[in-house]
């Protein structure tokens, strides 16, 4: 796994690379200190394919240093295009102005999802908690995640808002035990990895990270770092295990996103329920004390 990670992240490096030479030859030097992170599966370091781009940049400095860092998000957008990275549909990408922006804005943008409360604004915010720092200067993006845990802590946001939006984990498993299978289209009679069995520890540990305080982006780092989960150690020993046995399931049949049941052996599948069955003990366990 740490191999097709170290790959993933390599390439990602790759491209930032020929987007930063490109435009400082062509627009000179970089005006201001700044930070450009990834957010989504690349921001937790557990990106093992191509999925599309999820990215910010920040910077220190004034607004007529804007359209430099606009340029490099869309050198970045391009050279992360080259190496199979598709554009983000939703426009999450240092490219647009939303996700490219001053200190000074962030903190006036944070301000704004955070009074709003409305269901997207929230949704803005967890994303954002999934950032990680990759060029530049890290400090920017931890003194905005500290901002977030200190209006969290204050009672500005309620945790109960964060665990509404993280919306509904799909079922892994019936009535009977036996594991429920993609009914329809592409992927008909498979189990969907990411969903189904990744994201109750995923969304699990982000709202354990809010509510401890934990600014590492890497599920596997919040887990390390958790109080809670240090009297939990079985859920981040399957969370490992899991993650293994997808590498090795997609590399022999294609997707890190599905796998055919019938084509696991007994203790695969055994396994499988395993983690289905604790992911969403642990998702609601953590849900149910912010309801």
């Amino acid at each position: 796994m740490k191999q097709r990670l170290n790959q993933q992240e390599q390439q990602r490096n790759d491209a930032l690379q020929v987007a930063l030479d490109k435009t400082t030859k062509e627009l000179g030097k970089i005006p201001a200190p700044f930070a450009f992170f990834f957010m989504g599966s690349a921001g937790r370091e557990e990106q093992l394919y191509q999925t599309d781009q999820d990215h910010g940049i920040i910077y220190d400095g004034e607004e007529a240093c804007q359209r430099y860092f606009l340029t490099l998000g869309e050198e970045i957008v391009k050279a992360l295009e080259d190496k199979g990275y598709e554009r983000c549909e939703g426009g999450v990408m240092a490219s647009t102005k939303r996700w490219c922006r001053s200190y000074k804005e962030w903190n006036e943008q944070l301000d704004f999802w955070i009074k709003e409360n409305q269901f997207e604004h929230v949704r803005y915010l967890l994303t954002f908690f999934d950032s990680r720092t990759v060029l530049g200067d890290n400090q920017w993006l931890t003194h905005l995640k500290q901002r977030l845990f200190l209006e969290i802590k204050e009672g500005r946001i309620p945790m109960s808002r964060f665990t509404e939006n993280t919306g509904r984990i799909p079922k892994g498993l019936n009535g009977f035990g036996q594991l429920l299978e993609e009914q329809y289209g592409e992927y008909q009679g498979t189990i969907n990895l990411k969903e189904q069995v990744l994201f109750p520890y995923v969304n699990g540990m982000r709202l354990l990270a809010l509510q401890e305080g934990i600014d590492a982006a890497s599920t596997l780092e919040r887990m390390q770092q958790s109080a809670f989960i240090n009297s939990e150690q079985h859920v981040m020993a399957s969370f490992l295990e899991i993650q293994t046995k997808r590498v090795l399931w997609g590399e022999n049949h294609g997707t890190f996103t599905h796998v055919f049941p019938e084509t696991l052996t007994k203790e695969e599948r055994k396994f499988l329920k395993k983690c289905i069955r604790e992911g969403r003990s642990f998702y609601r366990s953590i849900q149910q004390n912010h309801e």
